[in-house]
Order: structure tokens, then sequence, then C-alpha cells
């Protein structure tokens, strides 16, 4: 493919996206840190279908005895970072995804925390965004899908109790918990292609607009 080829490491400026965590607890920090810096650039701009072993190996400065040490396969890279990050966003989103009588409240407090996240983990949110849209059946799509089921599973939880004050509500959990993750991150793509600026009433803006029809 015309203009495909691995990213030079100088141009691979990631350390500050990647969790301090998933880098201390293993053995041979350096190499590791490379592998995974090299696999958010390349995954993020080419896609992970499309970045072969060799590629990945060579943007490293790595071989492939060592990859396969460390991660046993592309696909052993792909989750790491899926699930080092699932597990930082997840975190961070735990308290706001907790119904404390204020829907709008909580809708507020969710897309700011993602939207903060993407300013900290932008190349990790579009790796994010990448995956989801690949084939159903693709390694990557079912990587990235523990993320997506899990928030998911959270947000229709808090429209449940939510509809507890709003009977209105009552058996459209899933529906609204679907399509507030659908606008929630559609505002985040634009954010990342540089389309809309993140300003500080962003997040509510994304609430009103998903809230206008909901209490109706």
């Amino acid at each position: 493919m015309p203009g495909f080829g691995p990213a030079p490491l100088d141009r691979i400026h990631l350390t500050s996206c990647v969790p301090i965590g998933i880098l201390q607890s293993m053995p041979d920090q350096h190499n590791k840190q490379l592998i995974l810096e090299s696999a958010l650039n390349l995954f993020t701009e080419h896609g992970y279908d499309a970045v072969g072993v060799q590629t990945l190996c060579q943007a490293s400065g790595i071989t492939k005895p060592t990859l396969y040490h460390y991660f046993g396969s592309k696909q052993g890279v792909l989750q790491t970072l899926i699930s080092t990050y699932t597990a930082t966003f997840l975190s961070k989103l735990s308290e706001p995804l907790q119904y404390a009588g204020d829907l709008p409240h909580s809708l507020e407090r969710i897309s700011a925390e993602l939207l903060s996240l993407t300013t900290r983990y932008p190349e990790a949110l579009r790796l994010f965004l990448t995956v989801q849209h690949a084939p159903k059946s693709s390694e990557s799509r079912r990587a990235a899908g523990v993320f997506f089921g899990e928030l998911r599973r959270c947000l229709r939880e808090l429209f449940a109790e939510a509809a507890r004050d709003h009977g209105n509500m009552r058996g459209r959990e899933d529906a609204y918990a679907v399509s507030f993750l659908a606008t929630l991150f559609g505002y985040i793509d634009l954010v990342l292609e540089g389309l809309i600026e993140l300003s500080p009433d962003l997040s509510h803006r994304i609430m009103h607009q998903f809230s206008h029809g909901i209490y109706s």
C-alpha cells in the first residue's frame, strides 16, 4: 500500500498516553514500552487488521521473537492495550455512573469525565473508536466489546434507577443507554478530529441534547 510503513520512532510521542501501571508491572520495561507505544500509533493510524507483526516490530525496533515472548501475538498486544485502558477508564467513570437522584447531573458528569479522558488519552480513545467499527467477528471488535459492553450495562442500570423517579422512562433503559453512548462518542470523535472545540460547557451541551426528549 503506497505510503504505508512503520512510523519512525521520532514521530511516536505516546508515552504520556500509556498508563504507567502497564509498564511498571512488566520486566524489560523499555522494549514493552516501545511495542505498546508503536502499536497504539499504528493501530489508530492504519487499523488493527492492516498492521502486520513485521511492521509493528520494525516500528518498535525489536524482533518477532521478542514480541512473541512478551505478548504471545499481535492480538496479545491489542488485548494488553484494551484491557489496561478499559480498567483505567471504568475506574474513572465508576463514581459518575452512580445515580444520585439527578439524572441530568449524572449524565453531565459522565460526559465531563469521558471528555477529560479524551484530553489525557486521545490515542487510546481513537483506538477504541477505531476497533468498535471493525467487523463484528473481528479480534479487535471483540477486544473492545468488553469496555463498551460494561459501559452499556452501567448506563442501563443508571437509567433503570432513574426510571423510578420518571415513570415515562420505564422499559426504555437499553435504548437510552445505547443512544446516550452514541451521542457522547459522536462528540468525542468530533473533538478528536478537531472539528469542534473541547469547551468547558461541552459536557452540559451533550447532556442537554440527549435529555431534550426523554422527559416528554
